[in-house]
């Protein structure tokens, strides 16, 4: 008997190839670090509303503009951020085509109305997920809780029964805390070793 029935991924660094961190060194007046980038991002009160679909991408430009200093215009700002998800990972197709036979696939992704249709449509990852969990869409962004007690019902599933895959830690400590099985992985080589391991289980 297998031991998950669902495959829960991540989009960003791990189903799909981002154009370097968001906010870039050479957008702003004095470099930072890509890990710096990052923090930025992670804490930032225009991200997290723009990303639940609480504000209008005008609004989301506007704002990481005057927040960050960008010394690039709001219009290339927003035609960058737009371009950011370079595509997916070479392997990806087939390792989804490879669990769907046998998995209820699904993804939860922080992303916005913005990408939403570059990664379902234009990368045709709408073929291969049964169900399509974007923070934008549904009102919850990762790590709160609140987000995976959602999936977990909407899925009709038991929590332990989903096995989340994300290159965030603490996205993966909040998954296992409400009784998924999860595992950080960042890049397809450790996104597809993640997978087998759980696949071995059957």
């Amino acid at each position: 008997m297998k031991k998950v029935d669902v495959f829960l991924f991540d989009l960003g660094r791990v189903l799909v190839e981002l154009d370097g961190p968001p906010i870039k060194s050479e957008w702003l007046a004095s470099p930072i670090s890509d890990a710096e980038s990052w923090r930025r991002w992670a804490v930032s009160p225009y991200v997290k509303a723009f990303e639940s679909g609480e504000i209008s991408a005008d609004a989301f430009t506007a704002g990481i503009h005057q927040e960050q200093r960008l010394i690039i215009s709001p219009a290339a700002f927003k035609e960058a951020f737009i371009a950011w998800p370079k595509g997916l990972y070479e392997g990806v197709e087939a390792l989804l085509a490879s669990l769907k036979a046998h998995y209820t696939l699904a993804f939860y992704s922080n992303t916005s109305e913005l990408h939403v249709p570059r990664l379902v449509g234009e990368m045709g990852l709408g073929r291969y997920f049964d169900y399509t969990f974007a923070s934008c869409e549904i009102g919850h962004f990762k790590p709160a809780l609140e987000g995976y007690r959602f999936i977990v019902e909407s899925l009709n599933v038991p929590a332990q029964r989903i096995v989340f895959i994300d290159d965030n830690k603490h996205n993966v400590e909040a998954a296992r805390s409400v009784g998924m099985h999860a595992e950080q992985a960042e890049g397809f080589l450790a996104v597809a070793a993640a997978v087998e391991r759980w696949r071995a289980e059957r």
